[in-house]
């Protein structure tokens, strides 16, 4: 597995987004799902919807799923995901959660060429899902894995916008390309 860590805030992170989205999907193929999983029942879960609330994208071609009016929980995580198989069959699935992690990585944006498998971090085992993942590490890895805790709302909404930010600036420079791929 492949991944560059980004820091939380930095005038350059939505744009090293950007540019990570663009080097792993710029062979993606005729549309993008964007897939924010989460709870707004715990701050630290809340990450994803989050981020699906203050992107709010609508563009050809790019589909996105999970918000804050409508949250994607990790169980719900492999319905969605085969839905998503079903309904957008050439897509590549682009996944936001957020992470558990050591100490030391609090705070990191962890872009990966890979799935997730959702909710690892609170014991629960479920089947990866995505092509392509963006994880946002706010809580501190620990033995009792049965709660997700984070600190401050603030660290994560800063987080969320820098990743939305991120993914809108990627659609916005490619915008052309992913819409000509569309109709061909």
């Amino acid at each position: 597995m492949d991944y560059i860590d980004v820091k939380l805030s930095g005038e350059n992170t939505p744009k090293i987004i950007a540019k990570l989205l663009e080097n792993n999907l710029k062979n993606a193929c005729k549309s993008l799902v964007f897939l924010f999983i989460g709870s707004d029942g715990n701050i630290g879960d809340s990450l994803a919807p989050l981020c699906g609330t203050i992107l709010n994208l609508k563009e050809d071609g790019i589909f996105c799923y999970g918000d804050l009016k409508c949250p994607i929980t990790a169980k719900e995580a492999p319905f969605v995901a085969e839905f998503i198989k079903n309904a957008h069959p050439e897509s590549v699935v682009a996944v936001i959660d957020a992470a558990v992690g050591r100490k030391e990585d609090l705070g990191l944006i962890k872009v990966q060429n890979c799935g997730i498998k959702p909710g690892l971090g609170v014991n629960k085992n479920l089947p990866m899902v995505g092509d392509f993942s963006i994880i946002g590490i706010l809580g501190e890895k620990t033995y009792d894995k049965s709660v997700f805790t984070v600190g401050r709302l603030g660290t994560v909404y800063e987080m969320a916008k820098n990743i939305a930010k991120g993914i809108q600036i990627f659609v916005q420079n490619n915008k052309k390309r992913l819409y000509r791929e569309e109709l061909a």
